[in-house]
């Protein structure tokens, strides 16, 4: 197509009425295949930044910066090539986020157990009930072994 309308235009006896008669014959046609042609341009642009992206995501992922590679996912998304990925991560940081918030609650738990058990072992101790005292600071040693208070206090306990 675009050959004929190279030959028809070349051709120097053609006046101009019917040079352009030709052009607007074959405009449509140059407009399709032009728009095509930025489509695939936008496409090909669509790409490289999907994977810019994405590899940015990837590394504030492994990077443990979850808010940030959540947000860079999010934009991936919205380019709209591929959401297999950047959905499928989006759930790794929500199951990520979720565990880590159910550690926070384990421990938060596990101190104001610890916490209220050393309360009751230093009443206990006060009263002069060092067996009793003795046995809860044993208790909270079994909660936070890593802590040295209560085996200071079991010493000192014994000691009396």
């Amino acid at each position: 197509m675009e050959w004929m309308l190279d030959i028809q235009l070349g051709r120097r006896n053609l006046p101009p009425q019917q040079r352009i008669a030709v052009v607007e014959k074959k405009r449509a046609y140059y407009e399709k295949k032009a728009k095509e042609k930025q489509a695939e341009a936008d496409l090909q642009a669509r790409i490289v930044k999907y994977k810019q992206i994405i590899a940015e995501a990837d590394q504030e992922f492994h990077q443990k910066n979850y808010d940030t590679a959540e947000s860079k996912y999010q934009e991936a998304l919205s380019l709209n090539y591929e959401k297999q990925y950047p959905e499928n991560q989006l759930k790794t940081i929500t199951a990520i986020r979720k565990e880590e918030s159910d550690k926070q609650k384990q421990e938060a738990i596990l101190i104001a157990r610890y916490n209220k058990l050393i309360s009751s072992a230093d009443n206990s101790f006060n009263n002069k009930a060092y067996e009793e005292a003795v046995g809860l600071y044993t208790q909270a040693l079994s909660v936070k072994p890593a802590e040295s208070y209560p085996k200071e206090r079991i010493a000192q306990a014994e000691e009396a």
